[in-house]
């Protein structure tokens, strides 16, 4: 998925990345645990298409869909819902959980980054954007089916870089003019 001007991360997930330094990819002194040089992408063969795969069925089918509203009275309240005993959480949710499920199973975190769009009904909506070396594909809550970026039916609105917490940039308006 190309990638435009810089941006702001989004509040909810600075919001988490303070509360839970270790799942945003942040060192417990607070310094982003970055290297000189981002890691190539992983390829995607059927072992990393397959892991995909179940990861996203399986925390699709683990969380029960709760709006932020409902379950803290907020409008916005990133949290890994599986790893606190909740149980429950709404879009942003399974992508932190798809996160830590793939990075638990080897995937580097550099390739796994949040990407924010709009539903066709006009709602935003987070998904994982895992990059591979053959392109990017969208895990997403709303199917059990990964997919490439272009396919998934979103107008897209900012993503996550390199996997680094506070590094996004807003989509670029190549891709807008292409959809």
């Amino acid at each position: 998925m190309p990638q435009g001007a810089p941006v702001l991360a989004p509040a909810g997930y600075s919001d988490f990345c303070r509360r839970q330094p270790a799942d945003c990819g942040l060192q417990t002194s607070g310094l982003t645990d970055v290297s000189l040089a981002t890691p190539a992408p992983p390829r995607l063969g059927p072992g990393l298409w397959s892991r995909l795969n179940r990861i996203n069925a399986q925390v699709n089918r683990a969380i029960v869909a709760r709006t932020d509203r409902d379950a803290f009275g907020l409008s916005d309240y990133w949290q890994t819902p599986l790893a606190d005993g909740r149980g429950s959480g709404d879009c942003e949710d399974y992508v932190l959980e798809k996160i830590r499920a793939l990075v638990a199973a080897g995937v580097p975190r550099s390739a796994l980054n949040i990407a924010l769009g709009v539903t066709p009904e006009g709602e935003m909506h987070a998904v994982l954007l895992v990059s591979t070396a053959e392109g990017d594909f969208v895990l997403d809550n709303r199917t059990l089916s990964v997919t490439a970026w272009a396919s998934a039916r979103y107008s897209w609105v900012s993503r996550q870089v390199d996997g680094q917490p506070h590094l996004w940039a807003s989509a670029s308006p190549l891709q807008l003019a292409a959809r």
